[in-house]
């Protein structure tokens, strides 16, 4: 990053000065000053007010001020819009996005990101490669807190879904079907379809980005096991082979094999998740193993957590290990606690 003021500073005053002598001496804060105050003194649209702006930006990113970089990166990007040189406003106009991102201002940094993917559209620039990095960051914007099961986070994973798309799309107009630009493309929009509990869609992306993962080679390997314990979690992990171990009324304790079986999840409807949610249910089965009934005798905080259980639970079939007769089993109780874990959804 150093190297790269360096070289912007000798652009602008033809070799060594206060600015670069700062730069060399390691003292960031004085260089930020000094680069304000050459900015200050360059000429309203010029080339070299572009440059400066760029330059005052990327030592404010140094010093942590995000705030002051997207301002100057903002600049930069009008400036250069106005000199027709639309390459290098569009790569300001991301950094300033990503600057405001960083600065805790998520809705300027949208309505940055934005006003950029326009500028590319407006000057025959919409499917070029800016214009997928500029969606995928907008996209980013919009992902809420995981465990947000509001209707405005639900909007808000629409709209990374949107975002995410429009890159796929680009992507696929350029022949970079199998990128890894794609890969991260195709999982930032099945984490949030996972996260709508739309499993279908969400696992469709999840396998199209392991496969171009997979096809990359050994060094992302780690990513291809991270989408496979992904769809793991979403799906109910081994299913084939989960016991559920309960103690009857007469003192009997019988292990099942749960067959068919659906994870149980937090619910849909809930504002934000909570954690140590108690759900106590009663089960009862037919002949077969299938549950016939899920009655909810408990749940804490709010009904949504027995209900999102029940409506799990219903789809089970549960197989004694030992052989017990299914018709001599009555009806048993069943607790669950939710946690939050980092696997939460």
């Amino acid at each position: 990053m150093i190297a790269t003021i360096l070289v912007v500073g000798a652009l602008l005053f033809g070799g060594s000065g206060p600015l670069e002598d700062a730069l060399e001496a390691g003292d960031l804060e004085a260089a930020f000053e000094i680069a304000e105050k050459n900015l200050e003194a360059t000429t309203t649209g010029s080339e070299k007010q572009g440059i400066a702006a760029f330059q005052a930006a990327r030592i404010g990113e140094a010093v942590n001020k995000p705030l002051k970089a997207g301002e100057y990166y903002d600049l930069c990007a009008d400036v250069c819009k106005a000199l027709g040189q639309m390459p290098q406003s569009s790569d300001c106009g991301y950094r300033a996005g990503m600057a405001y991102q960083a600065g805790g201002r998520p809705g300027k940094a949208r309505s940055t990101l934005e006003k950029a993917l326009n500028e590319l559209a407006k000057s025959g620039n919409g499917e070029s490669p800016a214009v997928v990095t500029i969606s995928l960051a907008l996209a980013e914007t919009y992902v809420p807190n995981r465990f947000d099961r509001s209707a405005a986070a639900a909007n808000s994973r629409r709209r990374a879904i949107r975002y995410a798309q429009k890159a796929l799309s680009v992507l696929q107009q350029m022949g970079q079907e199998n990128s890894i630009l794609m890969a991260e493309a195709y999982l930032l929009e099945a984490r949030m379809y996972d996260q709508l509990f739309e499993e279908k869609d969400a696992e469709k992306s999840y396998l199209k980005a392991s496969e171009i993962f997979e096809d990359a080679g050994p060094d992302y390997k780690d990513r291809v096991e991270d989408i496979a314990l992904r769809i793991l979690a979403m799906n109910g992990a081994d299913k084939d082979d989960s016991r559920l171990q309960v103690t009857l009324d007469d003192g009997r304790e019988v292990e099942f094999k749960i067959k068919k079986r659906r994870a149980i999840r937090h619910p849909r409807s809930t504002g934000f998740l909570s954690d140590g949610a108690k759900v106590k249910l009663e089960i009862t089965l037919d002949d077969d193993g299938s549950v016939a009934n899920v009655e909810i005798l408990e749940s804490v905080p709010d009904d949504s957590y027995g209900e999102s259980a029940a409506r799990a639970i219903s789809t089970w079939k549960l197989i004694p290990t030992d052989g017990t007769d299914m018709s001599g089993i009555p009806p048993f109780l069943y607790e669950i606690t939710y946690f939050l874990t980092d696997s939460a959804r």
